[in-house]
């Protein structure tokens, strides 16, 4: 028995810069912000809605080098890690128990979610932990001698460096450049920035 072979055109690769199809669903909301996007620049819907992707895939480019010129390659290459395992662990867990995509995005309001993301980073931190034992410079003791007020500075040395962060971040930066970065960063929280209060006095 032989099998019928169907007729038609043989698929062809598209020529580099060749328009193809791309279909999506997209929400009223986005399709309307296209539209109005679309009509502000003079370019049709498709032509915006293929500019926008573009730049988004341009942005992602830019966020090693941004964060290496920023923090230097290592820091940066930490806060990438980070970042990708937090996002998807908190939407995976989000999802998982709401099943929704509002659940997803919205993980840092769920507090089995949130705590998983930051068992990831955790997770991270200890993998890239350097060996041996980490003993505080000597003269940390020394300063404590001469100014007791110090005492436990070793103990506390990341928290206070920290606390500062926090404090800036709800307006209260000790230097220009914390009160400068912390009015971005707290612009970038939202609403959440708002816990930073109540964290600020633990």
């Amino acid at each position: 028995m032989t099998t019928k072979k169907f007729g038609g055109r043989p698929k062809r690769e598209p020529e580099p810069g060749e328009r193809v199809h791309l279909g999506f669903r997209v929400t009223p909301d986005m399709k309307a912000r296209v539209e109005s996007a679309a009509s502000d620049s003079g370019r049709s819907i498709s032509q915006e809605a293929e500019y926008r992707l573009e730049r988004s895939f341009e942005r992602a480019d830019l966020l090693a080098d941004v964060l290496s010129t920023t923090f230097g390659p290592e820091l940066g290459g930490v806060l990438m890690m980070i970042g990708s395992a937090m996002r998807d662990v908190g939407g995976q867990a989000g999802f998982a128990g709401t099943f929704t995509l509002e659940g997803a995005q919205q993980w840092f309001d769920n507090p089995y979610a949130f705590d998983q993301a930051v068992a990831a980073a955790n997770r991270i931190f200890e993998a890239l932990r350097p060996e041996g034992e980490p003993k505080a410079p000597e003269h940390f003791e020394a300063l404590t001698e001469i100014n007791p007020a110090l005492a436990g500075i070793a103990e506390h040395f990341g928290a206070g460096f920290a606390n500062a962060v926090i404090e800036a971040v709800v307006g209260e930066g000790r230097t220009a450049r914390l009160q400068k970065d912390g009015a971005t960063i707290a612009g970038m929280l939202g609403p959440i920035a708002e816990r930073l209060r109540k964290g600020k006095r633990q």
